[in-house]
């Protein structure tokens, strides 16, 4: 039972403050009471809750929604903010393959290491994150098992990948070890704790490999994620191996569906863009880690200029985001919208171009408020959590 302010965001670009406001949650964490009053001792509760004790907050604290990490590669957290030096495909095989190779053969240190992350996302304001585990099921399990000791609410998905790694599995394999950790998943009856598929990207999963995981999401109706058009070598790797971009790959296998966590997406065009909305996809937003590797920007507020209804939230993505911090996050998603639209001071200007940049820079151009809605309510819209998170 707490009072005081209360802030949140629940349409894009407006920041709502509640002084004087009751809050009553259950032992669910379910609000059942938010009520602004100058007399709280004059609210009146339900039964259960009328010996607890009003929690009163100073004038300078203020209650928000927790934060919402809808992208951190957990057994990539013991080199954050340490490898940013190669571009994306290289830094895959110099150093996160090495080291979530670690968490499949020292459970020791995969049980620690998970344990920090999570107590330090808590600490952090993160009580919702979508996690990336390694690619074994023994350090993906006890990944799942420690975000449910520490109670935090996560979607928890082993690695697949049957091609572009050494001695890559078959595809009936990967598949296998998906399947049996969606079950491990769901046997943990947690109302806080889900399984997501995940397939790593398009080049190390083949077109059978994606089609099978996105029959096992759809099939037990759950999340699937992976990553899209992140950087141009990987862009370029993908057209490569199956002579289209992969958002056409996804879509033609199955992936491209209305619960489709998709990371970064900094290379699609408009038009793609749109169709990751028509289909109902999500999209999680990497500032950071877009302008180490991708070498580009999303665009975040003409995205939603076009589509209003777009799914779109933040991400830390450890490790390729130096912190795991959302309010990290949050300021690097204005840092980089404001980067978009830098004159270099060349060509010839016209006065409909500089009425169409200004246009573009008014849509695109992110604030505090926008950013504080993409940590909070748009990464629960993203998840389908929006009626009771965010």
């Amino acid at each position: 039972l707490f009072y005081g302010t209360i802030v949140h965001a629940q349409e894009w670009g407006t920041v709502l403050v509640l002084p004087n406001t009751l809050l009553l949650v259950d032992e669910s964490g379910t609000i059942v009471i938010q009520q602004q009053t100058d007399n709280p001792q004059q609210v009146s509760l339900p039964e259960w809750a009328q010996n607890l004790q009003i929690q009163i907050l100073s004038k300078t604290s203020f209650l928000i929604p927790g934060f919402i990490d809808l992208h951190c590669h957990a057994p990539q957290y013991p080199f954050t903010g340490t490898a940013t030096d190669t571009p994306l495909m290289e830094w895959l095989t110099k150093y996160a393959f090495p080291t979530e190779k670690r968490f499949s053969l020292d459970p020791s240190f995969a049980r620690s290491t998970y344990s920090l992350l999570i107590q330090r996302l808590i600490r952090l304001g993160t009580t919702t994150a979508v996690f990336y585990g390694a690619n074994d099921f023994s350090s993906s399990k006890i990944l799942s098992t420690e975000v449910q000791r520490h109670g935090q609410r996560a979607y928890v998905g082993i690695v697949s990948m049957d091609r572009g790694v050494d001695n890559p599995p078959s595809s009936d394999d990967v598949l296998s070890i998906a399947s049996e950790f969606v079950d491990h998943v769901l046997s943990l009856n947690s109302p806080l704790v889900q399984p997501i598929v995940t397939p790593r990207f398009l080049p190390t999963c083949t077109r059978n490999l994606l089609s099978q995981l996105s029959k096992l999401a759809q099939s037990r109706k759950i999340f699937l994620q992976t990553h899209l058009s992140e950087s141009d070598d990987q862009l370029r790797s993908s057209i490569e191996l199956e002579g289209v971009r992969d958002l056409d790959v996804f879509d033609q296998e199955g992936v491209l569906n209305d619960k489709s966590l998709f990371a970064h997406a900094t290379h699609l065009t408009f038009e793609e863009i749109e169709r990751v909305y028509q289909k109902g996809g999500s999209i999680a937003h990497c500032p950071l880690s877009n302008i180490f590797f991708a070498k580009k920007m999303f665009r975040v507020g003409e995205s939603l200029s076009k589509f209003p209804k777009l799914k779109i939230g933040l991400g830390s993505d450890v490790a390729g985001g130096v912190s795991p911090s959302m309010l990290t996050s949050m300021r690097n998603a204005v840092i980089a919208s404001r980067c978009l639209y830098f004159d270099d001071g060349q060509g010839s200007k016209t006065e409909d171009s500089e009425i169409a940049n200004k246009k573009k820079r008014d849509d695109g151009e992110l604030d505090f408020k926008h950013s504080f809605w993409l940590a909070t309510r748009g990464g629960a819209r993203a998840l389908g959590l929006h009626h009771r998170i965010g």
